[in-house]
């Protein structure tokens, strides 16, 4: 069940600036802010007037704090399936930046985390919910655009090259 009044907190924010302003946005506590890099920890914490007591290079401070109910993660991906187990096992709602895990057998040990704890683990697939893109998956399904390489394009094993311009030699 969700939470009444969402307590968050953010890793990484050279990506993670865009969930923290959704956060803000929908009226959520920003109870800790978490870079690795003290200047882009400074930046953020500026930017966002969020008090420098909230500001942690340890994102432990965030997985062990109680108050703490949901999380969002954009940092390096081979550390989305670690970072994302230890808060939900902490019993945190996680929001992970795509790619969910570099591997099929990452991505199931997080679902399984997930269904473990009965918190939400959402990947910020983002793209889903652009019109643009919408309206192109729409014109495909209606066969009114076709993707895939051009007829003459090299194929793999193909000894000829593409140039810059897209001209076959």
């Amino acid at each position: 069940d969700m939470e009444k009044k969402l307590v968050f907190g953010a890793i990484g924010l050279m990506f993670g600036n865009a969930h923290l302003e959704g956060a803000l946005a929908y009226g959520a506590e920003v109870a800790a802010i978490c870079d690795l890099d003290p200047e882009t920890l400074r930046k953020s914490g500026e930017k966002y007037d969020i008090p420098e007591e909230k500001w942690t290079t340890d994102y432990h401070d965030i997985v062990n704090n109680p108050e703490i109910n949901m999380v969002s993660i954009a940092i390096p991906d081979q550390l989305h399936r670690q970072v994302a187990c230890e808060f939900l096992a902490a019993g945190k709602h996680v929001l992970c930046e795509k790619p969910a895990a570099r591997t099929y057998a990452e991505a199931k040990l997080m679902q399984e985390a997930q269904h473990k704890s009965g918190k939400v683990l959402n990947i910020g697939v983002v793209n889903r919910f652009n019109d643009y893109v919408n309206a192109i998956k729409k014109y495909i399904e209606q066969g009114k655009l076709v993707c895939g390489l051009e007829e003459d394009a090299p194929q793999p094993g193909d000894s000829r090259k593409q140039d810059p311009a897209g001209h076959v030699h």
